[in-house]
């Protein structure tokens, strides 16, 4: 399935706002250029996160938001420390600006990291999702694809935890977009 076709199929399961906060400006820079489905998905969902029963289970940061290029930084530089003080063992990846390396496109509770890893062409970076800042799971797709799958309970959730369900996936009925410029 192509970027379009799973924003539509993403936009049918959980309904962005009718008017998304925080894209009327322009895409910040001072970050790598981004992947084409996450420009998508910011145009379409705007600021905001994904929730499950009261919680953050995915914000995906928002390129047009006028914090974004600090608030992708302060969580980069995070990474960058955490890396540098607990080593491969924790972080067996490189991170931006080596290549390849992580690049964050978002977040959720329980420490949960959502990244790309910059390896071939920007729009087939695969998604590298850290749990709990030890236990990274690879998925060699799109982050629209990804968000996607994940959403609507195709991904067994037992790689990140958190999901309280007897079959560990999410059930779209439970989730819903929560519109916010900032969440943290």
């Amino acid at each position: 399935m192509n970027d379009t076709a799973e924003l539509r199929q993403l936009t049918m399961l959980i309904p962005p706002p009718v008017k998304p906060i925080g894209v009327d400006g322009p895409l910040n820079t001072g970050t790598p250029v981004l992947p084409s489905d996450l420009l998508s998905f910011a145009r379409s969902y705007g600021s905001g996160y994904f929730d499950i029963d009261g919680g953050i289970f995915l914000e995906a940061l928002n390129p047009f938001a006028p914090d974004y290029s600090s608030r992708w930084e302060n969580h980069m530089e995070q990474i960058r420390h955490y890396k540098k003080s607990e080593g491969d063992d924790y972080v067996p990846y490189d991170i931006y600006p080596k290549q390849p390396g992580l690049v964050l496109w978002g977040y959720g509770e329980d420490r949960k990291h959502f990244f790309w890893l910059t390896e071939g062409p920007r729009d087939n970076w695969p998604v590298l999702v850290m749990h709990d800042l030890e236990f990274f799971t690879r998925f060699d797709c799109s982050m629209l694809s990804f968000t996607r799958k994940l959403l609507s309970g195709e991904l067994d959730c037992a790689f990140i935890g958190g999901v309280d369900t007897a079959n560990n996936r999410v059930d779209p009925r439970t989730c819903k977009f929560v519109s916010i410029l900032t969440t943290r």
